[in-house]
């Protein structure tokens, strides 16, 4: 389901449920929404949809075809979060100003924020995984919920954790018949 929210709508007599939130390079969300019309169902049913199990969804992304031309107008308006990409690209060498389309994928990047009210789990596997698979699908840009990337790199990721443990623990066991002499 990935990042969601609630919303209560009194004039349409509905509770929205947004879901796979994700936000583009303009800071526009992207998401899917299922509404629960009041008075059908329990009200507790609905407000556990989140947790329970469910089939795996998917939405295409919408992306900017004039993504290079926007990045301009920023830069031309001097819009701090791209001054400050700008600037860093700028101090390696770099420059947004000579970027193609290609360079801004995937422009849909999950949300990211310094810090969230309900979430206090470490999410930097999530983005690991979730720029990794973008990496090498560099087609249409599909979203899906972090247990779909968990389920492609999850493993790979246990699997390198478990090698780098064997590998210390073998390390450690040659230091110990080193330091005893056989």
């Amino acid at each position: 389901m990935g990042f969601y929210l609630w919303e209560l709508d009194d004039k349409k007599q509905e509770i929205r449920l947004k879901y796979l939130i994700h936000e583009d390079l303009h800071g526009r969300a992207q998401y899917k929404v299922q509404s629960f019309p009041f008075g059908q169902g329990s009200l507790l049913t609905v407000l556990r949809t989140p947790f329970q199990r469910q089939e795996m969804t998917s939405f295409l992304a919408k992306e900017d075809k004039n993504i290079c031309r926007y990045v301009r107008q920023q830069l031309y308006y001097q819009q701090p979060k791209w001054m400050k990409l700008q600037a860093e690209l700028y101090q390696a060498g770099d420059n947004l100003l000579t970027k193609t389309a290609s360079d801004f994928y995937p422009q849909v990047q999950p949300v990211r924020a310094s810090s969230f009210c309900q979430i206090f789990q470490d999410l930097t596997p999530y983005y690991q995984q979730f720029s990794a698979y973008y990496e090498k699908n560099k087609n249409l840009q599909i979203l899906y919920p972090p247990a779909f990337y968990a389920k492609i790199f999850g493993n790979i990721y246990d699997r390198i954790g478990r090698t780098e443990e064997i590998l210390w623990q073998n390390k450690e066991m040659k230091l110990k018949k080193n330091t005893l002499g056989t």
